[in-house]
């Protein structure tokens, strides 16, 4: 077994404040790179890229840490610089520098070794204002130390530089590279190696480099419980709105006993059963290991719960985005649950339906629900319905509207034993009450 050599580092420590010290502590961050900015720096040994021309106004052309860093590596967080020459027809005008999108997570952005601005923030535009003076018509250099302490780091869309005659394209053609340093809670570590060497090197390095442990980090146990519940615990509430799922879609075998587990929790340390109501995850494009639809079922399932109810999604996912922009209808729906059940609107139906039982017959199986309101209805065709016989392989099948039930069937199964509905990751409702609730994915045991 080789023996680790770290002569490749230097550690330099970063305590983890909290609130308005964060961004000062950023701000005077040293990491030996003051020079990495300079105009005259000599940057010819860094690694070298080149992002293809493309053309049209909207094509973004991000630039991430994880295009050279496989996911999981050590070097996929850190501290990485980029220097880019450029030229300008107009350099005695203002110019505006944008981050289309922004960086991901922390910059500090220099022209001609001038820092023109630092944001504390990942993922939304920045623009930082060039004043005369700085600019020349050859050979400008854009430096930007990029910082990235979780998930995708660097920049998440196209570069311009804009002026009130021109605007040009940043992002696209030759840059140059160098990653400086990895971060390891609570500290960084300098390193001197290539782009190349830190892929040839990952394993080593991950063996024998170990992160630290963020006190605050709110994906750590008990972490979210003592610092915003415990807090209140000595305060009456009328109630809980929840909306929460899609970290656990790769466990969700043990959702429906944690969750329920919380809510008997929290309900015996306040001392009375107040109402809970939560929010089904909505439909997303997960990995292939991951089953959002069983997380989903979970959550239905946790309604054996008195006195919670859950907010169907299941139509205004967004097959791309894990975090649908349309929160109205959630606020809606979550709202009607609470009229419903704890301020007397007793006239409003308080949810989508839901699955309550299946009466199995030699060809077919018929469904009943929940919640129908005035009746049920399908928006287009009736679709995302299977069923499995005793092999337990689920075939589609064919689902028809019959008095207020489904009735499910296919040719190719006699004897059915299970059904489900909406049984992937994303999926789009088909199956609605008449107040245009949509029914909740389920799948039979």
């Amino acid at each position: 077994m080789s023996t680790f050599n770290a002569s490749y580092l230097n550690e330099k420590n970063f305590p983890y404040p909290e609130g308005d010290e964060l961004e000062k502590i950023w701000s005077a961050l040293e990491l030996d790179d003051g020079d990495f900015s300079e105009s005259n720096f000599d940057d010819s040994n860094w690694d070298t890229f080149e992002v293809e021309l493309q053309t049209g106004e909207n094509i973004d052309s991000p630039i991430t840490f994880e295009q050279f860093y496989e996911k999981g590596s050590l070097a996929e967080n850190g501290v990485v610089w980029y220097r880019k020459t450029f030229d300008v027809t107009d350099p005695q005008e203002n110019h505006t520098l944008n981050f289309n999108k922004g960086i991901d997570d922390i910059d500090y952005t220099y022209v001609n070794g001038v820092l023109i601005g630092s944001t504390l923030a990942c993922c939304a535009n920045k623009k930082y204002e060039i004043p005369p003076g700085i600019l020349k018509e050859k050979g400008n250099i854009l430096a930007v130390r990029v910082i990235d302490i979780v998930g995708e780091g660097g920049f998440r869309g196209s570069i311009t530089l804009e002026s009130k005659l021109h605007n040009k394209r940043l992002d696209q053609g030759v840059w140059r590279q160098k990653h400086h340093a990895f971060y390891l809670y609570p500290t960084f570590q300098l390193h001197n190696l290539s782009s190349s060497e830190l892929i040839a090197k990952n394993t080593e390095l991950k063996a024998n480099l170990k992160q630290g442990e963020i006190l605050n980090n709110p994906n750590n146990y008990s972490i979210l419980f003592r610092k915003m519940i415990h807090p209140i615990l000595p305060f009456g509430i009328k109630g809980v709105l929840w909306y929460q799922g899609e970290s656990n879609v790769g466990n969700h075998q043990e959702y429906q006993e944690l969750f329920t587990g919380m809510i008997e929790d929290w309900r015996e340390r306040w001392g009375y059963e107040f109402p809970f109501y939560f929010v089904q995850i909505a439909p997303y494009i997960y990995s292939e290991t991951e089953q959002s639809q069983a997380l989903r079922d979970a959550q239905r399932k946790s309604l054996f719960l008195p006195n919670t109810g859950m907010a169907i999604t299941l139509d205004i996912g967004e097959e791309k985005d894990i975090h649908p922009t349309n929160k109205q209808d959630v606020a809606a729906r979550l709202a009607a649950l609470a009229l419903h059940h704890n301020y007397g609107k007793k006239e409003l139906v308080p949810s989508g339906p839901l699955y309550k039982k299946h009466t199995l017959h030699t060809n077919y199986i018929d469904i009943e629900f929940d919640y129908v309101g005035s009746g049920l209805i399908s928006k287009n065709k009736l679709t995302g319905f299977e069923i499995a016989g005793a092999d337990d392989v689920f075939i589609p099948a064919k689902a028809t509207l019959l008095n207020n039930k489904i009735r499910v069937r296919s040719q190719k199964i006699k004897n059915p034993k299970r059904v489900r509905y909406g049984w992937k990751n994303y999926f789009e409702a088909s199956l609605f009450n008449q107040e245009g609730l949509p029914a909740s994915s389920f799948q039979t045991d």
